[in-house]
């Protein structure tokens, strides 16, 4: 038992004396550091920065809404007035999408409470969501 705690004496200052080791040791996590140092110093004065979501586009896209079982009362006060607009049926949110007014429009049947279903339509006709209006909008409608 001696020679073995002699053995791994010898290993064990061997290896620590070894540059190999006091680099990977020691170098690495230092290099790490600055780096990290580094990168808070740079940034120090861009404040705090905006979230992913309001950083996606430059464009505020609007769409439109057709609640006929008026389930809608009143929109959130995080959503901007000009982002999300009423209409009274499809038709006329129909007519502003094709004249431009919004980007797509969302159908919210009457039975809504029950079937769960919704349906955005865009300018290609395809039940899709816009990015930022999804996040606004789909947040309250779960």
């Amino acid at each position: 038992m001696k020679k073995t705690l002699a053995v791994v004496s010898y290993e064990i200052r061997a290896t620590l004396a070894r540059k190999a080791f006091l680099i990977m040791g020691l170098g690495l996590p230092l290099l790490a550091g600055l780096i990290v140092l580094a990168v808070i110093w740079i940034n120090r004065d861009t404040g705090s920065a905006p979230a992913v979501a309001e950083t996606t586009t430059d464009v505020q896209q609007v769409a439109g809404y057709v609640d006929p079982g008026g389930l809608i009362e009143v929109i959130p006060g995080d959503i901007p007035d000009t982002r999300l607009l009423p209409y009274p049926d499809a038709g006329s949110a129909q007519a502003a999408l094709e004249a431009g007014d919004v980007d797509g429009y969302y159908l919210i049947p009457a039975d809504y409470l029950e079937s769960g279903e919704r349906k955005y339509l865009d300018k290609d006709q395809r039940s899709r969501f816009i990015a930022g209006i999804k996040a606004d909008v789909e947040k309250y409608c779960d």
